[in-house]
């Protein structure tokens, strides 16, 4: 089992958390690896495996959402995870190469790669018209995950601007909104559980979306960041509890 790091460590470990992150931001590297995007998700029908950049736990949880505002504030997602301990998580890939070529980079052991595996969230219904209104859609994970793991990348070695990134997460809202409508069409009148649930993970999709902050580079690159790992958790809780039915 890890180690806790104990209360008069979390200074130091701030400090270097903080000093790697710079650097990493700096050079462009937290959210490389864009190109290995599609070859993931062509897969999706087995389920998939995310890997995530976090700090190591802390016990003191203040001390934790400190460590967060100060990545924030450089770049990084600064979302911390409380079901496992107190950690930080800078952001989450879509395969074990990208993060730790990150993480080999930072050259930090106060950092520490973690994955989580969700399962195939395919399912199948009464009838072939609601098995492909569900498959499409579901497709709104694959869609969300894409582009904001696309924009972050962009905004992060400056392919795309902030106004770019304005752009496109207007269409993005307007994607989700598609396969929402279509969805809800599709399955009117279906009467189960499981419709219900994909429709509260598209619903959350959009408010995440819509939730991205705008602002300056290290604003708005934070909070993409953020939002993709809290889709990723939302599209795990979905996958859990329809793979558990």
């Amino acid at each position: 089992m890890r180690k806790k790091r104990k209360g008069n460590d979390n200074g130091v470990v701030i400090a270097t958390v903080i000093i790697a992150l710079a650097f990493v931001i700096s050079a462009g590297y937290l959210l490389g690896g864009d190109n290995l995007v599609n070859a993931v998700f062509k897969e999706k029908s087995e389920g998939a495996t995310f890997y995530f950049l976090s700090t190591d736990t802390f016990d003191d949880s203040t001390i934790a959402r400190q460590n967060a505002e100060l990545i924030r504030l450089r770049g990084g997602a600064g979302y911390v995870d409380m079901r496992e301990g107190n950690r930080v998580i800078l952001a989450v890939y879509p395969d074990e190469q990208s993060a730790k070529s990150v993480y080999e980079k930072m050259g930090d052991n106060s950092i520490v790669v973690w994955s989580i595996d969700i399962p195939s969230v395919k399912i199948s219904m009464k009838n072939n018209e609601l098995n492909r209104a569900v498959e499409e859609g579901l497709e709104y994970f694959d869609i969300a995950f894409d582009a904001l793991y696309t924009m972050s990348n962009s905004l992060a070695d400056g392919t795309m601007s902030i106004e770019d990134i304005k752009v496109q997460k207007s269409v993005l809202i307007s994607r989700i909104e598609e396969i929402k409508s279509a969805f809800y069409e599709n399955t009117a009148g279906a009467n189960d559980g499981k419709i219900t649930e994909i429709k509260v993970a598209i619903v959350t999709c959009l408010a995440l979306v819509d939730g991205v902050e705008i602002g300056g580079l290290a604003t708005t690159l934070s909070s993409l960041r953020r939002q993709t790992v809290q889709l990723v958790y939302c599209h795990s809780a979905l996958a859990t509890a329809l793979f558990s039915e």
